[in-house]
């Protein structure tokens, strides 16, 4: 009897292991985060040392977010990242459909979304992607780093295919803007450590481009700014932009209440508050 019910115990044992996803789950977020993620080509060997490196680099671009916040006066404001019960990190691992050379040509960063999408499909948060890849570079070597805000097609919302998802990336005038965004690097190399750039930085190119999936563009203006220039701060008006961001705040997000529209001036005329001009000074 005690033989029949160990191996009844183990048996449900490797039935629960098989079906837990790779990454801790903890049901939906409540409020909008940076989700991680590392995206693996699929003749690539998955190596856990980058989702280790992966965990505490996000943790750095924390303190910094929160340092310079904390310089512009607005207290260790910082963004959110979704973690287990223990507190740390999650890494959501995505296998590839394609091998490595497929998402290091061409547009890297539409190759590599629409496959994170098909896998989450929930565009209130922000996906922190790391691919593995040897090349170490995106877009045909031409990108340490890819980033921006969501955008929906004109009229469009959360249930689109993800055969119109192609401008997810791009500031198309012809679309709507989304709810979060994403930011794409490489998971180790050059430009996950950020050594060949001035002040040889780890964060540079995560910071830059976390930036620009919480919204901010490029400051050509300002040669200190992080996002930018060839510095690594954030101007005032970065910081004021991310102070109200709702990746920053800590207050619950919900939609506004309708608004109470009062017209204060006569909804019609007089004929004599109208002045003619004589045709004759037309002509």
């Amino acid at each position: 009897m005690r033989t029949k019910l160990y191996f009844v115990i183990t048996l449900l044992a490797f039935f629960a292991l098989t079906a837990l996803p790779n990454s801790f789950a903890q049901g939906p977020l409540v409020q909008p985060s940076v989700r991680l993620v590392y995206f693996l080509p699929s003749n690539r060997p998955a190596r856990p040392d980058r989702i280790e490196a992966l965990r505490q680099l996000i943790k750095d671009a924390q303190e910094f977010y929160a340092d310079e916040m904390e310089r512009h006066g607005y207290g260790r404001k910082t963004f959110r990242v979704e973690t287990d019960t223990n507190g740390e990190p999650v890494v959501h691992r995505v296998n590839g459909k394609f091998n490595e050379n497929y998402y290091y040509t061409g547009l890297s960063d539409f190759k590599i979304w629409e496959e994170v999408y098909e896998r989450f499909n929930e565009l209130e948060h922000i996906y922190f992607v790391a691919i593995d890849l040897s090349y170490e570079t995106l877009n045909d070597g031409d990108s340490c780093g890819l980033g921006g805000i969501g955008f929906l097609p004109m009229g469009g919302d959360a249930n689109f295919s993800v055969g119109k998802i192609a401008i997810r990336h791009r500031s198309e005038t012809s679309a709507e803007e989304g709810l979060g965004g994403s930011a794409i690097i490489p998971a180790s190399g050059p430009c996950f450590f950020d050594d060949v750039h001035d002040h040889n930085h780890p964060l540079r190119v995560t910071t830059h481009e976390l930036a620009h999936s919480f919204g901010l563009e490029h400051d050509f203006s300002n040669p200190d700014s992080a996002v930018g220039g060839s510095g690594f701060q954030f101007s005032e008006r970065d910081a004021e932009w991310l102070s109200v961001s709702r990746f920053f705040s800590n207050n619950p997000v919900s939609n506004n209440s309708p608004g109470n529209i009062r017209l204060i001036s006569t909804p019609t005329y007089s004929a004599e508050g109208i002045f003619r001009y004589p045709v004759s000074e037309l002509n």
